[in-house]
């Protein structure tokens, strides 16, 4: 007897092998048979005729590392199969705490509204390290797996501050090694860059190797939102040079598929021996264009806007000599010279 038995569906395991018509067997979490036919009845019987059943799908780019703290179910990503999320991309992190430090950072990012961020310094529960963070998820519930990067940008904002244009000091670059230590210790996967943003786009080829080389004793894996204002394909060879000087497991992060030679950058990589990985995403605009966040992503990737604030950003929309700022430093106003943007504040 078994505790659940999943009957005549259409298994497609993962392997890269045909499907076939068969049936599974589940006691507690896992899965104890996979057959053409298993003679032995479940406690629980579902029937899959006409279906197809499949291993849970991995999503290896999300930022919903809050959103469990308000409702844990994630009904959108069970319904596209979806069974594990890997959080923390982009250079943002949950950690360093408290809280409070977390929030202001991804506020000003553009990851959180003004509302959001009041509601959520009201109801999150503080945590400091990883540890403290998966206590709190757990607490709370959620349906679906958890993978958890530490964000680069996060965790050197909260050393060296924002607007920050050179390298770490020793000092410094001393206590970002403890930092990500001492999550990776505690069960964190790996770590994150958000090239394009205020402040990982200021570490230079030293740092980015120095950092991931720290995760690569771990065995953790580097992701990357690239450098996308000196072009794909070099913000793709630069990355992967970075995993080859340091050794460390690298993914691409939302590769564009307008770019054809960086995908092919990434292949000769891995025909090189080079654990690496890319992936996409299947849509052309994204939530930093959006209303409620474009002025806090203009800030977030300029060197000039990021200390002055939403505020400033505002100020600059206002003068020709701000809106020239926005222009040089916002890549996604980096179209052909005659389009036309039009900014309202």
């Amino acid at each position: 007897m078994h505790d659940l038995i999943i009957r005549n569906g259409y298994i497609v395991d993962g392997t890269g092998e045909k499907g076939f018509i068969g049936d599974i067997a589940i006691d507690g979490d896992k899965i104890s048979r996979i057959d053409f036919k298993i003679h032995e009845k479940g406690l629980k019987e579902i029937d899959a005729s006409g279906k197809v059943v499949i291993p849970g799908f991995i999503d290896p780019h999300v930022h919903e590392e809050w959103v469990c703290m308000v409702d844990g179910t994630y009904e959108l990503f069970l319904r596209q199969g979806v069974t594990t999320v890997v959080n923390g991309n982009c250079g943002h992190s949950i950690v360093p705490g408290p809280v409070d430090n977390i929030i202001e950072y991804y506020y000003g990012n553009g990851l959180m509204s003004q509302k959001q961020r009041e509601k959520y310094k009201k109801i999150f529960p503080n945590w400091n390290d990883y540890d403290g963070y998966k206590k709190a998820v757990e607490e709370k519930g959620t349906n679906i797996n958890f993978v958890t990067l530490l964000g680069h940008g996060t965790i050197r904002w909260s050393v060296m501050g924002g607007a920050f244009d050179r390298p770490p000091t020793p000092e410094e670059a001393e206590k970002i090694e403890r930092i990500i230590r001492h999550n990776m210790e505690q069960g964190a996967w790996g770590i994150s860059f958000g090239l394009d943003y205020v402040p990982s786009r200021y570490a230079d080829m030293d740092e980015l190797v120095a950092v991931t080389s720290i995760v690569k004793e771990y065995d953790g894996v580097a992701a990357a939102h690239l450098r996308h204002s000196i072009g794909i394909k070099e913000a793709t060879e630069e990355f992967i040079e970075v995993g080859r000087r340091s050794g460390v497991k690298i993914q691409v992060s939302h590769l564009k598929a307008t770019c054809p030679e960086a995908f092919e950058a990434v292949a000769k990589a891995a025909g090189e021996g080079m654990r690496i990985l890319a992936d996409t995403i299947p849509r052309s605009t994204g939530h930093c264009t959006s209303k409620a966040r474009l002025i806090q992503f203009i800030m977030a990737v300029s060197d000039e806007l990021f200390a002055a604030g939403i505020e400033g950003v505002k100020k600059a929309l206002n003068t020709k000599e701000g809106r020239e700022i926005i222009k040089k430093d916002a890549y996604i106003f980096a179209g052909d010279k005659s389009d036309k943007y039009v900014i309202l504040s």
